[in-house]
């Protein structure tokens, strides 16, 4: 088992530095005033029902580009954009070439800055610029697909799958069991297909082995493929713990009456959210805590195909913040009652869920 580690450890740390080799360098970043948004594993697929993950929440990628947009920031998608192990492109271009294609193809008219793509393991035909120019030139204008992406000379963003066993070594064996025995039984039995993020082995090693290459080449990486959401190289769980220890410090010595009365309403709620999180608490105790002192080198956007929102990276005038856009229970006063409000883009908001100063964490690596 540690021989066979070892060997993914080393796969991955040659398979990230071939992708560092070939990146895609944006030497024109400017860090106080530039404004990026990154999203990965969107997943579109075909609309197939039960087995297209992406469809329960592309109206909330519709409405959260429409407010990056809006807004100037540049998108950044970060592989695995398309489902190109269950689905046929055409297929799933035609599914959303009105809805998510035609929103994304917004920030592609606007030049090749505005606009970037990056391929994962399950759009992995876009390392084949023949089938960008097939599938995507033709709805999106005319685009590169890339390995990696340089911001600056520290910021590396890549999907994060390279040196992976069974999504690059083994990625062919992979692709033909997920398309001809995962989809069907997906689609029959309602399965869910967050595979990656719901194997506890599979993140652990891709965090660990992430991590470890950021930190050995110092560079912030900001990476997708797990599903798992990860800022300042913890996950979103571990540093909820982190602050309700925190806070029942803060009750334990405090006398002020006021603290009194707020704090323990503050820490219920923290253990609310912790208790509805699909993560494994005790696993991901071992998990998240990549070392007992880690630089804040590793960062993970999550993905778009949550079943309760979406989750993305926004690197913002000097800040960078990991985010969550969710449909959230909205009510409004009618007939002397509240009701949840009928009108569902007005549900939809987007959550900060940690921000920190860019500048100072590039001076921790």
């Amino acid at each position: 088992m540690a021989q066979k580690s070892e060997r993914e450890r080393e796969h991955t740390f040659t398979s990230l530095n071939e992708s560092r080799k070939d990146a895609l360098h944006i030497s024109d970043y400017q860090i106080k005033s530039d404004r990026y948004v990154i999203f990965s594993d969107i997943h579109k697929g075909d609309r197939e029902q039960g087995s297209d993950d992406f469809q329960r929440n592309e109206m909330i990628y519709g409405y959260a580009l429409q407010y990056y947009l809006d807004r100037g920031y540049r998108l950044i998608l970060n592989g695995d954009v398309e489902e190109g192990w269950e689905a046929e492109y055409t297929a799933i271009i035609e599914a959303y070439e009105s809805t998510a294609f035609a929103m994304e193809r917004h920030f592609a008219r606007q030049g090749s800055g505005h606009y970037t793509r990056i391929y994962g393991n399950h759009d992995l035909d876009w390392a084949d610029p023949q089938l960008v120019k097939k599938h995507l030139v033709p709805v999106l204008g005319p685009i590169q697909v890339h390995p990696a992406v340089f911001l600056g000379n520290r910021i590396f963003i890549t999907h994060g799958h390279q040196g992976d066993p069974f999504s690059e070594l083994r990625a062919g064996f992979s692709r033909v069991v997920v398309r001809y025995l995962w989809r069907p039984l997906q689609s029959t039995l309602g399965l869910m297909s967050n595979r990656a993020a719901e194997n506890n082995l599979v993140r652990r090693n891709r965090d660990k082995y992430l991590y470890e290459w950021a930190k050995a080449n110092r560079l912030l990486l900001i990476a997708g493929h797990t599903h798992r959401p990860m800022f300042r190289s913890f996950s979103k769980t571990f540093q909820l713990k982190l602050m309700r220890d925190d806070l029942l410090r803060q009750l334990r010595s405090t006398t002020d009456p006021y603290l009194h009365f707020l704090l323990p309403a503050a820490i219920a709620r923290i253990n609310q959210v912790i208790g509805a999180s699909t993560e494994e608490l005790e696993e991901d105790k071992e998990v998240s805590r990549i070392e007992d002192n880690p630089l804040p080198c590793y960062f993970n956007d999550g993905c778009c195909v949550h079943t309760n929102g979406m989750t993305g990276t926004e690197i913002d005038q000097g800040e960078i913040r990991l985010i969550k856009w969710e449909i959230s229970d909205t009510y409004c006063a009618e007939g002397g009652s509240l009701k949840r409000r009928p009108d569902l883009f007005a549900n939809i908001e987007r959550k900060i869920y940690q921000s920190g100063d860019l500048e100072e964490i590039l001076s921790q690596i």
